[in-house]
Formats: structure tokens, sequence, C-alpha cells
């Protein structure tokens, strides 16, 4: 599979078996496109063969899930490198704002 960059920008590495989802419609997540796997010419007939062959360089590229898409025919065109935007640490919040986040008292 031919991979395209999305962009010069570069995510830290995840080990090559990484956790990674396979996702058939547009996440409602907000995330960053690393880059797009042309599929033309691989024969493919399950997502499960889509990760074991994609999982070790997406891993690699810093993917959390893979956008995949597939032709009439049924046949997986291409698939699409994403990294969760939220999956960032977050920055620590103060302790004083804990207490927003707190349930109000209900008496």
């Amino acid at each position: 599979a031919n991979f395209t960059p999305a962009s010069q920008r570069t995510f830290p590495a995840k080990p090559a078996d990484c956790f990674l989802e396979l996702l058939g419609t547009l996440p409602q997540r907000p995330y960053d496109e690393i880059g797009v796997y042309d599929l033309g010419g691989v024969d493919i007939e399950e997502a499960n063969e889509l990760r074991k062959l994609l999982q070790p360089k997406a891993c690699r590229s810093g993917a959390d899930a893979l956008l995949y898409s597939a032709n009439g025919a049924g046949e997986y065109v291409k698939a699409i490198a994403i990294r969760w935007k939220d999956a960032e640490p977050a920055p620590a919040a103060p302790a004083s704002d804990e207490s927003v986040a707190a349930p109000a008292d209900p008496r």
C-alpha cells in the first residue's frame, strides 16, 4: 500500500502492535489526518486483514485509527491514518477548577 502524508507534521511513534481502531464512517470525535494509504491492487476481503497489513506502519506514524473506504464492489480502496486530537495529554487543571466540575450538593 502506498502512503501519502497529509502534511509535514509528525506525531510520536507508537509500538508496531498498538491498538488501532477501524472505522468505516467519519468519526464524531475530533482528529488529525496523518496520511492516506492507497490500497489499489491489494487483495483485502476483511477489515481485520486491513489492520494486519497496515497496523505496523500506522502505529509507527502515531495513528490511533484507520478510516477506511471501499468501492461499489466492496473492495477496500483506501485507508486514512488518523490521530485523535484529544489523545494528547491534557494540561493539568488548577486545584480550584476541580470544585467547578463537582456535582452540586442536592440539599
